[in-house]
């Protein structure tokens, strides 16, 4: 049993080192739990953040295809640029327009593509009185640039089984999160086609 002298004396060198390895051990042991929580929580954000763009950007391109004419594709994802186009019958109003007889009124060419040497998927409209798909050289020619930003991160776009009534969408996104780790996920789409 000790004695109340021994009590006294205090910790010796040899324990106080000892104390202070095992907070350092503590201390760094919290640290890296915390570093990875903040990496998990980044990848879930930048996953979600994917997710989203690419639900975002296939449902665009699905309510715009479904009120199209399959003899009205052009097609050349697989090409480039990727892109394809189709022709509408909603005007600049927003409105779908039929002539006298219900027959469908072609308002303009609604383009998809991803300029060549980037992620970018755009959206261009071209306005004028048409009824056959635009020809592969014009398409491409149409492929400027120019148009709406409907997603800064697809690296693929591909439109296949174009068939008696509907169509396969598929887009790929690819986003880089904070830590450098690369996201890519892809949404395929089939899309009925009312005409």
């Amino acid at each position: 049993m000790k004695n109340f002298a021994d009590m006294k004396r205090g910790m010796s060198l040899i324990e106080l080192l000892i104390t202070f390895i095992i907070v350092i051990l503590l201390m760094g042991a919290l640290f890296w739990m915390l570093l990875a929580g903040k990496t998990m929580w980044q990848a879930s954000v930048t996953r979600s953040a994917g997710r989203q763009d690419v639900q975002t950007a296939s449902w665009r391109i699905a309510l715009d295809l479904r009120d199209s004419k399959l003899d009205t594709i052009t097609n050349n994802t697989s090409g480039t640029p990727s892109a394809f186009s189709f022709l509408s019958a909603y005007n600049s109003g927003g409105n779908f327009v039929t002539d006298n007889t219900g027959k469908v009124s072609w308002q303009k060419y609604i383009i998809y593509y991803i300029p060549t040497g980037t992620t970018r998927l755009l959206r261009k409209e071209v306005y004028g009185s048409f009824s056959v798909a635009l020809t592969l050289p014009q398409l491409t020619g149409y492929c400027d640039g120019a148009g709406i930003l409907i997603s800064p991160s697809v690296t693929s776009m591909q439109l296949t089984n174009v068939g008696s009534s509907s169509a396969t969408l598929s887009l790929t996104i690819e986003n880089t999160g904070k830590h450098g780790k690369v996201d890519r996920q892809t949404k395929q789409i089939n899309i009925k086609i009312r005409n």
